[in-house]
């Protein structure tokens, strides 16, 4: 199920810059702090928009605001994403600045980043909703040369993704 997208900058500046530090280096122990500090003041929201400071043109190309989840997701830190989806971060709010539909899981597969596809998965994301909506097809990339590719839809198979999707994405 496809929810909307994060809280506003407002809620980001409730959160302090720590949290996505923590986030992108994956220090699971002061993510966890910082989401029971949240949870105990109720200040913030853990799935408010932002970026810690420092981040930006260090933080490689992705130089957009992000939520932590987000953060954690793309540096391939499953324990922090983990803490933070259990305190109720949305999967599918990554603040990109794109038009195009996006989601962490669409972020995973593209960036065959297979643990977090699993997490995402136990955590109940539906991996093949993000392959319907980017208009992937999973044949493909079990047929694709590239290992990467190949490797992805193995797990993406191997988590209950179904090849019946593909036969949609070619119709569409």
């Amino acid at each position: 199920m496809m929810q909307a997208a994060g809280p506003s900058s407002a809620a980001a500046a409730a959160l302090p810059p720590a949290l996505w530090r923590a986030a992108r280096d994956g220090d699971a122990a002061e993510v966890q702090r910082h989401v029971d500090d949240v949870t105990r003041t109720g200040a913030g929201d853990v799935d408010a928009v932002g970026r810690a400071p420092g981040d930006g043109p260090s933080d490689h190309h992705h130089h957009y605001p992000s939520t932590p989840l987000a953060i954690a997701c793309r540096r391939q830190h499953p324990t922090c994403a983990s803490i933070l989806m259990r305190a109720g971060a949305n999967a599918w709010s990554t603040a990109t600045g794109s038009a195009a539909p996006s989601s962490i899981m669409h972020d995973a597969i593209a960036s065959h980043h297979h643990e977090v596809i699993r997490l995402l998965v136990r955590e109940g994301v539906d991996a093949s909703m993000a392959l319907t909506d980017s208009r992937r097809s999973l044949q493909d990339m079990l047929d694709s040369r590239n290992p990467d590719e190949h490797a992805t839809a193995l797990v993406l198979l191997d988590v209950g993704v179904e090849a019946c999707t593909q036969s949609y994405l070619r119709a569409v």
